[in-house]
């Protein structure tokens, strides 16, 4: 399984690759007050009794990309999904706070 952190620049270039699946895991309280990155294409909340049910349901052999507030759920994400024997999921180096000091766009709630 390929895992990592990238930082921004790379991370928008995986965005970039139509075959890559985005991943917001913020609750939905922070996803109502805050941004989100353009072309996010699922939005899990970690706390949901579901979510690790949701996962398990996705390609296994697709690319993932993740992010959250603080990269303290996409680490916890990045070992389940590790554990369940997805082949390729990266999360964002710095949490978003980087990825707009870099000068790339959040979309605001």
């Amino acid at each position: 399984m390929t895992t990592q952190s990238l930082n921004p620049e790379d991370f928008q270039n995986e965005i970039c690759d139509d075959a890559t699946i985005l991943i917001d895991v913020r609750t939905p309280e922070e996803k109502g007050k805050f941004w989100y990155i353009q072309g996010t294409d699922l939005f899990l909340d970690m706390h949901n009794d579901w979510f690790f049910e949701d996962i398990l349901k996705l390609d296994r052999k697709k690319k993932y990309l993740t992010y959250c507030w603080h990269a303290n759920r996409t680490g916890y994400l990045i070992n389940f999904m590790k554990n369940a024997w997805f082949e390729y999921v990266k999360d964002l180096s710095g949490w978003t706070e980087n990825w707009e000091k870099t000068g790339f766009q959040l979309i605001k709630a």
